[in-house]
């Protein structure tokens, strides 16, 4: 069985990954966990793993796309996360030139590959051609406390997240695995 628990990832999300609230829904999941293993038959084998980790963002370091018109450029339209950001270009568009201007505007703030550059890295590790369309034709990974937000298409809140995930960084990729037996 499968299971979800959202709790920590909203809460995080909406007050810090560092906070009492989510420190609060810690405490909350593991007093679910801790009724699960006590319901479930003797041998049953527990496996709990979140799917991400989380940096706190830092406002200071928030790049708005939509002050920043260089970045549009070519740009038809724009998917991922605050600190993942996918980039597709226009028909007819290079998207090599694209992540050039965003190299040259972000320097040691994100990582910038073109689709290609990412496969070829290894980054999503082995991709089937089909999937590779929904791949954005530039990524954008943000580094340090960096966020990278569109305030024409986000809404304000999501914005401005205290904490955030989704770039290559080990507090974002390192994921915990736990396992125990009923």
């Amino acid at each position: 069985t499968y299971v979800y628990l959202r709790d920590t990832d909203k809460v995080g999300h909406n007050y810090g990954w560092d906070s009492d609230k989510w420190i609060g829904a810690f405490e909350r999941v593991d007093g679910q966990l801790g009724l699960l293993r006590r319901s479930l038959p003797k041998g049953t084998l527990i496996v709990v793993v979140a799917d991400h980790g989380m940096i706190t963002a830092d406002p200071q370091q928030r790049i708005d796309i939509a002050g920043e018109p260089r970045l549009s450029q070519g740009v038809a339209s724009i998917g991922g996360e605050p600190r993942c950001v996918m980039l597709y270009a226009e028909h007819g568009e290079n998207p090599e030139d694209i992540a050039m201007r965003w190299r040259d505007f972000l320097e040691e703030r994100a990582q910038v590959r073109t689709r290609a550059e990412a496969i070829a890295q290894g980054v999503y590790g082995p991709v089937e051609p089909y999937v590779e369309p929904m791949l954005g034709d530039v990524i954008v990974s943000a580094a340090q406390s960096v966020t990278i937000v569109d305030s024409r298409t986000q809404a304000e809140k999501a914005t401005h997240l205290p904490s955030v995930h989704g770039s290559l960084t080990m507090l974002e990729s390192d994921i915990p695995c736990l396992i125990d037996m009923a």
